[in-house]
């Protein structure tokens, strides 16, 4: 579990099966102050996410972002829900899943620019 502490910063979970993007993205958050933990697959992100309640989800796939909405969810279908936002970024576009809404809002058409993530999952994130 986090600490009482943990609480003031600002968690991100990033998901992303290449090394490379996972140590990139994990790189860019943390130099912009975010406590970061990185899974490479579903599985492990469900035990993250239980150990370290992110507030923000980014998950990268090399699929369209379809198939990387069906990986969402068995994040998103937990008892009881898990009620994080999430951005996808995949091979075709860039979609936020919101927490609240039932469908994904799409940012892009194309992949975004690791930059232009940052902005969004700030804007994600509740004020710290």
């Amino acid at each position: 579990m986090f600490d009482q502490d943990d609480n003031l910063l600002k968690r991100v979970l990033v998901i992303a099966e290449d090394a490379r993007t996972r140590s990139s993205m994990v790189a860019l958050f943390e130099g912009e102050g975010y406590v970061v933990q990185a899974a490479e697959d579903s599985m492990e992100a469900l035990t993250l996410v239980d150990q370290y309640a992110p507030q923000v989800i980014v998950l990268r796939v090399a699929v369209p972002a379809t198939l990387g909405l069906d990986m969402l969810q068995s994040l998103r279908s937990r008892r009881p829900p898990l009620m994080v936002p999430a951005l996808l970024i995949a091979a075709d576009a860039t979609v936020i899943v919101d927490a609240i809404s039932e469908g994904p809002r799409i940012l892009s058409d194309q992949p975004m620019p690791l930059d232009q993530v940052l902005i969004h999952v700030d804007q994600l994130s509740p004020p710290g």
